[in-house]
């Protein structure tokens, strides 16, 4: 007796935890232009230890730092006069520098 594999094929992605609260992500960030600090606000349900990127016009990662706080505030004062991308989560909020 001979066996046949009759079975289709599925295909199963895996999502994780962080992936499905994306939606629920949400921050506050301020002051907006500024020169040298910005400060984010989080709520309480956001999960410390994940990573806050700051990214330039053409896309390229500049900064990246770990929350450590629901109220957590970052130096800028290195990065070059003009727009970036704040991005948490799959959050994100455009960010102006100013000299």
């Amino acid at each position: 007796s001979s066996c046949v594999d009759t079975s289709a094929c599925q295909f199963v992605q895996y999502i994780g935890l962080d992936e499905l609260q994306v939606a629920k992500v949400s921050f506050e960030m301020y002051p907006n232009p500024t020169k040298h600090q910005v400060t984010l606000s989080f709520s309480q349900e956001v999960a410390l230890g994940n990573r806050v990127q700051i990214f330039d016009v053409r896309g390229k990662l500049v900064r990246e730092e770990i929350l450590q706080s629901h109220k957590q505030e970052l130096d800028v004062a290195e990065l070059n006069e003009g727009v970036y991308l704040v991005r948490y989560m799959g959050a994100h909020k455009k960010l102006i520098i100013t000299n």
